[in-house]
């Protein structure tokens, strides 16, 4: 097990030093993100109150794969069937709900600090994401991202009162993407709520108020559970895969990006597309940063999307 109380970023890296899961820790102002982390999680307990008090919690949202806690997933998605990107559909009795949850300074802080924390440990992967995103969201205006302070465009509210996930993996997440993870609520992180890495065989610490990117959609975690009478709580951001290739097969699903070609001639535009697997596994493992190589990333990174916002810019 590894403990992480917070006060250092802590770094997991692969063989070859990249940096695929981080622990974060917080703001340099840690009093004030405290107070800020601690207001979210008393809106969120509110939420949920308030959610059961109009029953407009129903079964599937308490009760689910990842665990037994309130999960409301808010933002835009595609897959599932789905057709095209859209919004993720609240019932009227929830809408309310989620407006309170998405209009909370404290909770907008979190998200703004969550995408921070993407950009800084992964530039090249952050970049990424705002260059097809960005596209996306131009391209269809009905498309209402959760948070202006924030690349991600979805999220889950996990609203407890106890959140432990379960063993999972959440596959229609990007496979190379990263998820941003926040801790919240009252427990005692020594004893309880640390974050599994099922695949890499590590226990970590993770208390209230901080902040973890791992790459959700192949890697299998959860959490360990808490102490009788302790809360816990967490928003997770997240993209879902199907946003990033409708982007990337020009606004179309595959299936509709190859209609009326043969076989043949389908297969062949969508190998050149995708590539072949070497390729692929090359290109999202070159998105990941190196330790050592982090500084020079953002530079590099960042001077280029400067460059590609002016030049699309109206």
């Amino acid at each position: 097990m590894h403990s992480f109380l917070g006060r250092e970023p802590l770094i997991i890296e692969d063989k070859d030093r990249r940096a695929i899961v981080v622990f974060a820790g917080v703001p340099q102002n840690k009093e004030e993100w405290t107070t800020i982390t601690k207001k979210a999680a008393e809106t969120m307990a509110s939420v949920r109150d308030e959610g059961f008090a109009l029953n407009a919690l129903p079964v599937g949202v308490q009760s689910h794969r990842r665990g037994e806690f309130v999960a409301l997933p808010v933002g835009v998605s595609h897959g599932n069937g789905r057709l095209q990107p859209g919004n993720l559909l609240q019932p009227p009795e929830r809408k309310k709900l989620v407006q309170r949850l998405l209009e909370d300074e404290s909770i907008q802080r979190i998200a703004g600090f969550q995408s921070s924390v993407f950009s800084y440990y992964a530039p090249k992967l952050y970049a990424h994401f705002c260059h097809r995103l960005l596209r996306l969201f131009e391209q269809d205006t009905s498309l209402n991202g959760n948070f202006a302070n924030s690349i991600f465009p979805a999220a889950s509210f996990n609203l407890g009162p106890r959140t432990v996930s379960l063993d999972h993996t959440d596959a229609g997440n990007v496979g190379y993407g990263l998820c941003a993870l926040v801790s919240l609520g009252d427990f005692d992180s020594r004893r309880g709520g640390h974050l599994v890495l099922f695949d890499m065989g590590l226990m970590v610490e993770f208390p209230p108020s901080t902040v973890a990117l791992l790459p959700s959609g192949i890697l299998r975690h959860g959490n360990t559970a808490i102490q009788p009478g302790e809360e816990r709580y967490s928003i997770a951001q997240y993209c879902a895969g199907g946003l990033i290739r409708w982007v990337d097969y020009g606004f179309k699903t595959a299936v509709s990006a190859t209609a009326r070609m043969s076989k043949t001639r389908a297969q062949g535009v969508l190998a050149a597309l995708n590539g072949n697997h070497e390729e692929r596994v090359d290109e999202a493992l070159g998105l990941f940063s190196k330790v050592g190589e982090l500084e020079s990333d953002r530079t590099t990174t960042f001077q280029g999307y400067a460059s590609f916002l002016r030049s699309n810019q109206p």
